[in-house]
């Protein structure tokens, strides 16, 4: 399935740009469609309706803040990968309050945006599969699922768990920063313990807090593993508890297991994967292999493979795979007397300025260049 991108930008090198990146570095991207102002980005969201909008903040008299604020009061169900040159938290609450998803600053980084992209279209697949689950039994729900369908339309009033709560506990979670949950939390059930709301609303918001912390962790670690099952045993176990005091240990106990699992996950030696990753990658450049090929290979997360190997490398696993076709090429121009265009395709590039592009960037020189220095110098 492939999912529309509206991209707004009142510069138009800006919006090439953008579009250069979307095509090629996202998966399941259909029709991309273009707009160079505020008031042209909402008539073309309202013309296309696109899955997705990708807006810069400012742009003249209607900002990207403005522009989706209007979408909202039209309608719009987008989702919203907000850009800015200024890495303000002002703009990033207001964004929070206003739906976007995702909020990236400029220069935009490829990684960055893969991350982003990847998150919002597994929220879309989860809202697809949430409306054709409404025509099934609720038995057909795994537990974590099931309690999270009831979320949806649980009574959590507003003022107990605020925006800048949510925002807050998205970045922490985001950015492995663990501790800042139970912060968070404390925060909450402080706001709880004033009298003024019942037994169900505390249960409720008690669920939203660990639903939060455990959505993150199942980017990195499958529902099925360890950590999935200790997360589903502790939201069926909630039922057993009878007052807010409990809720609040059963939270806090939840995020206690976030912590330690999640640091372990994140933090430990990986470095087999990275191995693995790169033995994969050597053994396959020469064909037209993606982030996905990569982490299926490897039975992890997409996103979190990547995250992982720019940790680990410091590169990304693209800039990697480019080094490695390079490097085959220069052994290939040195050693054969194939083709500049026979190499091309002998490393995985369809276009032989592509492999110009990198080899150039990498040698300060054009393969056919190299090749008639090195002959000279034998």
């Amino acid at each position: 399935m492939s999912y529309s991108v509206l991209l707004i930008d009142n510069e138009p090198l800006i919006v090439e740009g953008l579009r250069i990146l979307v095509s090629m570095y996202l998966d399941d991207v259909g029709d991309i469609y273009t707009a160079y102002s505020g008031e042209d980005g909402i008539e073309q969201a309202v013309a296309h309706m696109p899955d997705v909008i990708i807006t810069d903040i400012r742009m003249g008299e209607v900002s990207g803040l403005n522009m989706i604020e209007a979408l909202n009061q039209r309608g719009c169900h987008s989702h919203f990968i907000l850009l800015s040159g200024y890495a303000e938290f002002e703009y990033a609450k207001k964004a929070i309050a206003l739906g976007v998803d995702e909020y990236l600053t400029k220069p935009i980084e490829e990684e960055e945006l893969i991350k982003a992209w990847n998150k919002i279209i597994a929220k879309i697949k989860e809202e697809k599969a949430r409306a054709e689950g409404s025509h099934q039994s609720e038995s057909a729900l795994s537990p974590f699922e099931s309690y999270r369908e009831s979320l949806s339309s649980a009574d959590i009033p507003y003022g107990i768990i605020t925006d800048g709560d949510v925002g807050e506990l998205e970045l922490a979670l985001d950015q492995g920063i663990f501790e800042q949950c139970e912060r968070i939390a404390e925060r909450v059930f402080s706001r709880l313990s004033d009298g003024s709301y019942g037994y169900e609303e505390s249960r409720n918001a008690s669920l939203r807090l660990v639903e939060y912390g455990f959505s993150r962790m199942s980017r990195i670690v499958d529902i099925d593993s360890a950590l999935g099952k200790q997360y589903i045993s502790r939201l069926e176990s909630i039922d057993r508890l009878k007052n807010t005091d409990r809720l609040r240990i059963w939270v806090m106990d939840a995020y206690d297991i976030l912590i330690k699992t999640g640091s372990a996950t994140l933090d430990g030696d990986r470095t087999d994967i990275i191995t693995l990753a790169k033995e994969y990658i050597k053994a396959n450049y020469n064909r037209n292999i993606s982030l996905q090929d990569i982490s299926s290979n490897l039975n992890i997360n997409a996103t979190y493979f990547s995250e992982l190997f720019k940790k680990r490398t410091g590169i990304t696993y693209k800039n990697y795979l480019t080094l490695v076709r390079v490097h085959q090429a220069r052994k290939l121009l040195i050693e054969t007397d194939m083709k500049i265009y026979e190499i091309c395709e002998a490393v995985g590039y369809a276009d032989v300025n592509n492999l110009n592009r990198v080899f150039e960037k990498e040698y300060g020189m054009k393969p056919n260049e190299y090749r008639k220095q090195k002959s000279n110098l034998l």
